[in-house]
């Protein structure tokens, strides 16, 4: 790849890359299906049919009836993409779905509006999430319920609260997840904002998800758990685009959530359910879009080795971090259990993904590309150190032996 074959912060691949890449594979990848791709889903989202509009209140006319919304949590609630992201928290967001239906006469109040904000929030990020995979919910327009949605923003940045915090997380969610990582980086830095606000950076000690808690407790216990997301992100977000992270480890305390470590890698189902009613146990502890540990270990290395403070450093205190991080991340792969440990190489995968649990199958794939990447992205670092030495011999004469 080079010293710093990267723009802004992400590698990209020039013809000279690719046709390596083909010699060693001995293949003809077609790069531009990436960009393809992402365009056929955007205009299949854009182009889903839709159910009729519910009311009519400005923009939030395309909420749909209080029954498909319900349908559409039960759904989210009942399946495996609750434990990955759980964005939404069963029993407050019904009291949000109460407050947004409640019946008003005059202009919904502020209240009421934020709660169908959050609603739209909610169906346009499970739209896409659970896109053509759950044919027994209701089309509905995805794009119109987010533009819906987003149209509010201004709205909600005159208060912090829970409700707020979901919509954005969600719209963020939504948005990474069709490829939109500009609108939705921005996104990301206000529900960043809002989590410290609301006091996520902070660890108040709650009930085990087991056991039954009060109103304040879960709504406490979800705002950490919306915090874990906004931490997840934004250290991906810092390594990939090069950027400054909005979240600094020193002011939060990230005491993981209890039963994590435990239960991370224990399958709530032995099988390939993507749905099942057993999803819906709230005892199970989510496991989140990604491995805690590491995305600390992320905010170390860009800490040490990208940030304008590492960027002035001598190339032995580059070298030093490199084998420190390097340290701490072969430690980090050996503390995972064997069945989702990250490989050193793919010929050294001992077991076929199709014989997985889908939750095993989903971590394995997950962690072996988030553990590669964070390897290269250490060692990519030792380029400067090459580059510095390469001007120094350029610009060093010698004299001529005779």
């Amino acid at each position: 790849m080079g010293q710093n074959r990267c723009h802004t912060g992400i590698p990209f691949f020039t013809k000279g890359d690719e046709e390596w890449i083909n010699s060693r594979t001995g293949g003809e990848a077609n790069f531009q299906i990436f960009t393809a791709l992402r365009m056929r889903q955007q205009t299949q989202l854009s182009d889903s049919p839709h159910i009729p509009a519910h009311g009519a209140n400005g923009d939030l006319g395309v909420l749909p009836s209080r029954g498909i919304t319900k349908a559409f949590l039960d759904a989210f609630h009942q399946s495996f993409l609750r434990l990955v992201f759980p964005v939404v928290d069963y029993t407050l967001f019904q009291e949000t779905i109460a407050a947004a239906y409640e019946a008003s006469d005059a202009l919904s109040s502020p209240k009421q509006t934020a709660a169908k904000v959050c609603v739209l929030a909610f169906i346009s990020m499970v739209g896409v999430l659970f896109h053509g995979k759950l044919s027994f919910l209701p089309a509905m327009d995805w794009d119109a319920c987010y533009h819906a949605a987003r149209s509010f923003l201004p709205n909600m940045l005159d208060e912090a609260t829970l409700e707020n915090l979901q919509t954005v997380l969600m719209l963020y969610l939504r948005q990474r997840y069709i490829g939109h990582s500009e609108s939705s980086v921005i996104l990301h830095s206000i529900a960043c904002r809002m989590a410290f606000i609301l006091g996520g950076n902070t660890y108040t000690e709650t009930q085990a998800f087991r056991n039954e808690i009060t109103n304040q407790e879960r709504q406490i216990r979800h705002i950490r758990l919306l915090f874990w997301h906004c931490y997840i992100f934004d250290k991906d977000i810092a390594l990939r685009t090069g950027q400054p992270p909005f979240i600094s480890d020193m002011n939060c305390d990230l005491t993981l959530p209890k039963g994590y470590v435990e239960t991370q890698f224990v399958p709530p189902l032995p099988g390939h359910h993507v749905s099942s009613s057993y999803y819906a146990d709230e005892s199970l502890v989510p496991f989140l879009p990604g491995e805690l540990r590491l995305s600390m270990l992320k905010h170390k290395t860009y800490e040490l080795l990208y940030s304008t403070k590492a960027l002035a450093k001598l190339n032995s205190e580059i070298i030093r971090a490199i084998l420190e991080l390097d340290d701490e991340l072969e430690s980090w792969r050996l503390s995972i259990p064997k069945v989702v440990r990250p490989a050193l190489s793919v010929s050294d995968v001992k077991q076929a993904l199709s014989e997985l649990p889908i939750q095993h199958r989903m971590q394995n794939i997950v962690l072996h590309l988030e553990y590669h990447y964070l390897v290269v992205t250490i060692h990519r670092a030792g380029a400067r150190c090459i580059a510095d030495d390469s001007d120094k011999s350029s610009t060093h004469v010698t004299d001529p032996p005779w």
